[in-house]
């Protein structure tokens, strides 16, 4: 069962370090972590997916609530994410496989971000079956380079209204 976790901290040194850690000296494995600041930008916003169960979950929630860094953790459900998927692959080119290579792109709304006389460099999003699809479609020809399947993930609704503005700025404990 995957978990996922929003976490809303302070900038400041190792911030990063300090959260990813946590998680490794638990015996928990990240599947997936997107983070970039928040609009006050003295904040960041973690939206990190974990292969653990609930129990884990809420363990993890008290335990990054604890670093003096963390303004607000939350668990989350599933259906309360945007998730979006990206690959990017450079594919070999020739004569022969060129047209086809175009027609599958087309076809999967693949946008074209570098091409030469060798290869030819693709950029697919979409959600996680798509860009499978694509990445399906696409094997029959040499893959000369293959970016990670990443996901890039995002609460829906209004985020801001779950935390207090002024907490960005303080920089001291906060208090319980």
């Amino acid at each position: 069962m995957k978990g996922y976790l929003s976490v809303l901290a302070r900038n400041g040194p190792g911030i990063f370090l300090k959260i990813s850690s946590l998680l490794y000296k638990r015996g928990l494995e990240m599947e997936n972590l997107t983070f970039g600041q928040d609009s006050s930008v003295v904040c960041f916003r973690f939206n990190i997916t974990l292969t653990a169960g609930r129990v884990n979950s809420y363990q993890v929630v008290n335990q990054l609530e604890k670093l003096v860094e963390v303004i607000h953790v939350k668990d989350i459900e599933k259906s309360c994410l945007v998730e979006r998927w990206m690959i990017k692959l450079k594919i070999k080119k020739t004569m022969e496989n060129g047209p086809r290579l175009f027609l599958i792109a087309d076809l999967f709304n693949a946008r074209v971000v570098h091409i030469d006389p060798q290869t030819v460099t693709f950029e697919v999003k979409g959600d996680r079956v798509e860009t499978r699809a694509c990445l399906g479609a696409f094997k029959s020809f040499e893959i000369v380079e293959l970016s990670d399947l990443n996901a890039v993930e995002m609460l829906k609704g209004d985020v801001k209204s779950n935390r207090d503005p002024s907490l960005c700025r303080f920089q001291g404990k906060r208090s319980a």
